[in-house]
């Protein structure tokens, strides 16, 4: 069943949306790298360089992912995913088969877009800059990106089957955004709602050199797990 789930997500919309954000964000890279100015004007302050060029790509990087997770949830649930599993759904086991299959799908549709901007970001930086990331520690800050991009998505399956219209893509759009007014660990410090939203929503902060949620990564694995189960609940409880 996972098959007919990504022959449904990846839908010429799908690809060429992805697509179309894969070489936004390859043209961001490149200029965030600075490359043109070359070699040696970049090797002059390869940190203060190195870390403007990390810090400004990820903050595009995590949108679009973001985005990416949201449009692919909302389309994992709209009338049209509900006409198709009609199809495929005749009882309840078949219909949680369904569902689970539909979120490992959507999972590894986000990871590999992740994964690419990753090695994209990687590439340039190794190519075309005297920048020296450690590639382990890329991957647990994309690896972080990832789970928070699937938690919105999460999030949006869970308003999209409530309230049923894909206008609820506003809603966690404007949480984000309104996250990112106070992206950084002072912020958020300073506002106690961005505090109490951080606390149960993973937004990525800069905290000085580094990059990370303002609770630790294992704290946020909960509310996941419920919001997923609960998620799970309404689409069990509720007709094709």
């Amino acid at each position: 069943m996972i098959r007919l789930q990504f022959c449904f997500l990846l839908s010429k919309r799908s690809l060429g949306l992805m697509l179309f954000f894969s070489l936004a964000l390859i043209s961001i890279i490149l200029y965030n790298s600075d490359f043109l100015s070359g070699y040696a004007y970049l090797d002059a302050a390869r940190a203060e360089n190195a870390k403007s060029y990390l810090d400004n790509s990820i903050q595009v990087i995590k949108l679009i992912s973001v985005f990416i997770a949201l449009f692919i949830f909302i389309q994992s649930f709209s009338k049209e995913a509900k006409q198709y599993a009609s199809y495929l759904v005749s009882n309840a086991k078949t219909k949680l088969l369904f569902f689970n299959t539909k979120i490992l799908a959507i999972m590894m549709i986000v990871f590999l877009f992740v994964l690419q901007q990753m090695w994209i970001f990687y590439v340039i930086g190794k190519l075309l800059t005297p920048y020296d990331f450690n590639i382990d520690e890329l991957a647990v800050l994309f690896g972080k990106i990832y789970f928070q991009a699937i938690f919105f998505g999460m999030l949006q399956s869970l308003l999209v089957q409530m309230l049923k219209h894909n206008f609820t893509l506003i809603f966690p759009l404007t949480i984000y955004w309104f996250m990112e007014t106070g992206a950084s660990s002072n912020a958020v410090e300073s506002s106690k709602l961005l505090k109490q939203m951080n606390v149960f929503l993973p937004n990525l902060l800069v905290n000085g050199p580094s990059w990370d949620f303002y609770l630790s990564f294992e704290k946020y694995i909960p509310v996941f797990m419920v919001l997923c189960l609960i998620c799970c609940i309404v689409h069990l409880y509720q007709d094709i």
